[in-house]
């Protein structure tokens, strides 16, 4: 018997809804991540769930400092060209396109035009004839190169036109370049007249680096083996990320926030710095380093 997957409710039962956006994501994050420092010395597994949450929570956190008003400087740039400027100032994206992905190396008198029912662009030379169509939705464009059906592209509305994309839905900035931008003055700046970058110190990089790519990755893609993690240094890691978190949310001058969010997330971070600089494991390593130094 097959599964479905449609939600069924009593007769006269009410509809329960769960409401997320990006910043509710984010604090969620934020909020797990300080609920398993609580139980960092009860257990070492809670450190896992720890490593993801403070990966989940900079990722968000970053992903709403970059934001801003408009949701789509956080969405990797997919467009091909807007339908509207061709033909017109967008031919050579479109060109581009036919040389770079349909390998089409299109002669110097290429011809554009677009029916007048402005579904169709055709694009021509003496060698070649390339039809672009959009199905009735506005939702897919079909690409015929020289008669054979080539890959399809998508169409997106957009308050001012109509992109043609190459994937279906708008996918999010990765983790990294996320951060990256966080920390270029002008992805940031218009975000608010006072908005200002992220500047990382050498641990906080190397923490964001670890707890990343060693752990955080390794631990949601696990590949069958033995794997033993020493914890010591995963306290001051873990401190690193609460300190840059405080800052994206309050101190970088984003105006996503207000005063009732920015003082709760700068309570979660304090706590979760105090929970990890109290934990046994960092005490531990601050007493052998100053025995060291002596």
């Amino acid at each position: 018997m097959r599964m479905s997957w449609e939600l069924r409710r009593r007769d006269g039962s009410k509809e329960s809804w769960w409401e997320l956006n990006e910043k509710k994501n984010a604090l969620d994050y934020l909020e797990m991540a300080v609920h398993y420092m609580l139980d960092v010395e009860r257990t070492p597994w809670a450190w896992k769930w720890v490593c993801i949450s403070l990966h989940g929570a900079l990722y968000g956190f970053g992903v709403c400092a970059l934001q801003g008003t408009n949701f789509e400087q956080v969405l990797q740039n997919d467009t091909v060209f807007w339908w509207d400027n061709v033909p017109g100032e967008d031919n050579k994206n479109l060109i581009n396109y036919i040389r770079d992905t349909l390998k089409i190396d299109l002669l110097q008198e290429v011809k554009i035009e677009k029916s007048d029912d402005d579904k169709t662009i055709t694009i021509s030379d003496e060698n070649d004839h390339i039809l672009m169509r959009y199905d009735n939705n506005k939702s897919q464009v079909s690409i015929e190169c020289n008669g054979k059906r080539q890959k399809e592209l998508y169409l997106r509305q957009h308050p001012i036109g109509i992109k043609v994309c190459k994937k279906k839905n708008p996918t999010l900035l990765s983790f990294t370049e996320v951060i990256r931008r966080c920390q270029k003055k002008k992805f940031v700046a218009g975000n608010g007249v006072l908005s200002k970058p992220l500047i990382l110190t050498k641990n906080q990089k190397g923490a964001i680096d670890f707890i990343k790519n060693d752990l955080r990755n390794s631990m949601e893609h696990f590949i069958p083996k033995m794997w033993s993690i020493e914890i010591h240094g995963l306290p001051e890691m873990a401190a690193s990320y609460f300190e840059i978190i405080e800052y994206l949310a309050g101190e970088s001058g984003n105006m996503r926030w207000n005063d009732e969010e920015i003082k709760r997330i700068r309570a979660l971070c304090d706590s979760g710095k105090t929970l990890a600089l109290s934990t046994n494991a960092h005490l531990e390593l601050s007493e052998t380093t100053t025995w060291m130094n002596r």
